[in-house]
């Protein structure tokens, strides 16, 4: 089994640190890391086996480039031999171990989103009414999902979408498809996946604009590895714009011990990352 760990980044990977430690005992027969850049020149990168993708396309957010830069960097990890597939953003942090990913493998999974409010359920329609009319005769707006961007996925049901021409056919040219391509592809071709609501969440999903000091993060994270409790309640550091500027107040949320992948850390000290380290060497 093979994992292709592939990566939609603005500037680069970061916490490359991290990230080594993640694969320090695996082989690189085991993994691959594939990434697109928002931009080819100035991307660096010092973990090993890192590929960059030769099939760069111009992005923009919400646009339909982004789907087009995943399916590019998820070809390269599937013509490089990997079976398994599991698209990132570059400020991601695993909190969990290579053999967590190993073990979810055997299915492609997606976190889906709640039933959307007035306004995102208009957006909704107007996607569906842009695809094929293939489409919308077989698959009803009543079926129509929303997904996290960032998702796992077995390389045998990315071809199986390529090669039935999903993109190609009956997908909108202009409209966004990023959270909405490859699950409403999967429910239109029978292709069987796993929900799992905590394969990535925001450190802010909560709270936009806030900023995690390293205190926060690392008391959130000790709490959290243990793996103890169903449930943690952490604080985090909230940076918000009032009239009279920005406050900084804490704020109380949840993350669920599943989670698998963290994104939008904005600190990570050294002693988190000794922690985080003890806990891909153990698990």
């Amino acid at each position: 089994m093979k994992i292709g760990f592939c990566f939609i980044v603005k500037h680069n990977i970061e916490y490359e640190n991290i990230w080594a430690r993640f694969f320090q005992k695996y082989s690189p027969s085991q993994y691959g890391i594939y990434v697109h850049p928002k931009h080819l020149h100035g991307f660096e990168c010092n973990i090993d086996n890192v590929n960059v993708t030769e099939n760069w396309v111009k992005t923009d957010w919400g646009a339909r480039s982004l789907t087009q830069a995943s399916i590019n960097v998820l070809q390269d990890a599937v013509d490089d031999g990997c079976d398994y597939l599991v698209l990132l953003a570059g400020d991601t942090v695993p909190i969990c171990s290579f053999n967590d990913i190993l073990n979810m493998s055997s299915h492609s999974a997606f976190a889906t989103y709640p039933c959307p409010a007035p306004a995102s359920k208009r957006v909704m329609h107007a996607r569906w009414r842009g695809t094929s009319r293939e489409f919308k005769e077989k698959y009803p707006i009543e079926r129509w999902v929303k997904q996290n961007m960032f998702f796992s996925m077995l390389a045998e049901d990315f071809n199986t979408i390529i090669s039935a021409g999903m993109w190609a056919n009956h997908f909108p040219r202009t409209r966004i498809t990023d959270e909405h391509f490859f699950i409403n592809s999967c429910k239109f071709l029978n292709i069987s996946y796993k929900e799992l609501p905590n394969l990535v969440v925001c450190s802010h999903k909560k709270c936009p604009g806030m900023d995690i000091v390293n205190n926060q993060i690392h008391q959130f994270m000790n709490y959290y590895l243990d793996y103890s409790e169903e449930e943690k309640l952490y604080t985090l550091q909230v940076r918000r714009k009032t009239p009279k500027g920005w406050n900084i107040g804490p704020v109380k949320t949840t993350v669920p011990v599943n989670t698998y992948f963290l994104r939008k850390v904005r600190a990570i000290s050294p002693e988190l990352n000794d922690r985080l380290g003890e806990n891909y060497d153990n698990l």
